[in-house]
């Protein structure tokens, strides 16, 4: 047999190979342009070693571990992150630690807020760990170096009636050429400005012209400039104040006028979710701002979280504010009370068929004004549902079952059956315009009043009924 070459073609075949070779070759993982050269031999240096940085590829599973199921403080945030990055531990890091175990020469830093290695390895192991499945990236370990300063200077005397930050924007250069802000007006949208202050006072526009052209205010329309909250003074002072010789306004010769229409609101109404309602009241605490609250379906967690928030500001919490219900949680209350325990207690309620929560927050609290008139415990006493055969009805025990159909704004009716006899008190919305009646009532009420958790109760007066 006769083996014929076809020597055109052998040779495309050898070159086709080089070239899988040297893509096989490629590194796999990005690599710093510095360390190049050394991987591919060019600086004739395969076996010297390099102090580089490995980063591995993330787990998609990480930032779920993170995640939380409850509301946390930001203290408790940055322990579970700091916790689970601690312990993500990605698919590479195993073998990426074995061959640094291998290789490298003294120890091996591992870092934890994203997944890499620091260590001391020949060049050849940069190549090796390049091509490694789960490397993300490859850098040299650099070393920060300080660019020694030009010149040093002491800092210049500060004027003992400048303040700082003007003599740092050199505005002092700006008014030697005669620019002080003279015939000209600056106005702010803040939170206002208080027009008794003595660096801020004599240079009000409304000194010699109109209020209406000189301020404006959606809340305090009548007055003359305030500001509750503080800040548009201070941006204004930065602007323009000036108090004989102590000056702190890049402009102290110019006039001012102002229109306060930012965080003008004194009290936040939330009927929201209770997750969101707990971030509101967050921000409340921060802020110091009052708070009206008629979110139902608040777990105990939350309101033992509410009671410890409200130290920092008045809030008002309650699962209705609707002047009639407040009057049916006393009601039942008193009625449970004199009655005593000749009489079961039931309790209906129906809502419309988007509620979400169930039994309503005041059927809930309905229940448990009625257990404490005759001094039960409601999480030992309450039944929620019957089904099957159940036997008979406990003395003790309080039910509250639940109607969802249709349209219906809301009906609470509370039961207290004797011997012969029974009572019925009924409270029927028909229209929702009561709760926000109620609402805005406590929202005029606990603007005025200390940091502390109230009730409707405190609110209509009806706390020592």
């Amino acid at each position: 047999m006769t083996i014929r070459f076809n020597w055109k073609t052998v040779a495309l075949a050898l070159l086709i190979l080089f070239a899988i070779a040297e893509v096989w070759g490629a590194p796999t993982a990005h690599m710093s342009e510095d360390l190049l050269p050394l991987v591919k031999g060019q600086a004739g240096a395969v076996d010297s070693l390099v102090s580089v940085v490995v980063f591995l590829d993330t787990d998609s599973e990480a930032p779920a571990m993170i995640s939380a199921d409850r509301p946390m403080t930001r203290a408790e945030r940055i322990k579970t992150v700091t916790r689970t990055l601690r312990q993500v531990r990605p698919r590479a890091a195993g073998s990426v630690e074995a061959v640094l175990g291998q290789s490298a020469q003294g120890p091996i830093r591992r870092l934890w807020i994203v997944p890499a290695y620091v260590a001391l390895v020949p060049v050849a192991t940069v190549d090796h760990l390049s091509k490694m499945d789960g490397v993300k990236a490859i850098v040299s370990d650099l070393a920060l170096e300080f660019d020694e300063p030009v010149s040093v200077a002491p800092a210049a005397q500060a004027s003992p009636t400048l303040s700082t930050h003007l003599q740092l924007l050199n505005i002092p250069a700006v008014w030697s050429r005669g620019i002080t802000g003279k015939g000209r007006l600056v106005c702010n949208f803040d939170t206002g400005v208080d027009i008794l202050h003595p660096a801020l006072s004599s240079k009000w526009r409304g000194n010699h012209a109109s209020l209406g052209a000189s301020w404006f205010s959606p809340y305090y329309p009548e007055s003359e400039p305030v500001d509750r909250r503080g800040h548009g003074t201070h941006t204004m002072g930065v602007m323009v104040a000036s108090d004989g010789a102590d000056t702190v306004g890049a402009a102290p010769d110019a006039e001012w006028i102002a229109a306060a229409v930012i965080d003008q609101g004194d009290v936040i109404i939330d009927f929201t979710f209770h997750k969101a309602t707990m971030e509101f009241a967050r921000l409340a605490a921060r802020h110091a701002r009052a708070m009206v609250i008629g979110t139902t379906g608040l777990t105990a967690e939350n309101l033992a979280e509410l009671a410890e928030l409200s130290r920092n500001f008045p809030c008002v919490q309650a699962p209705n504010m609707a002047v009639g219900v407040n009057v049916l949680f006393k009601l039942a209350a008193k009625t449970a009370s004199i009655l005593g325990d000749d009489y079961d207690i039931e309790i209906v309620e129906a809502h419309h068929n988007k509620k979400k929560d169930a039994p309503s927050g005041t059927a809930l609290k309905l229940a448990e004004m009625a257990a404490s008139g005759v001094n039960r415990n409601l999480a030992e006493v309450g039944v929620y549902e019957r089904h099957g055969m159940i036997g008979e009805r406990t003395k003790k025990e309080i039910g509250v079952q639940t109607v969802r159909a249709g349209d219906i704004v809301g009906e609470h009716t509370i039961y207290f059956a004797g011997p012969g006899e029974r009572i019925e008190i009924t409270h029927r919305a028909h229209s929702r315009d009561n709760f926000a009646k109620g609402a805005a009532t406590a929202a005029a009420w606990v603007a005025h009043q200390k940091p502390g958790l109230y009730s409707m109760f405190d609110v209509l007066g009806l706390q020592d009924l």
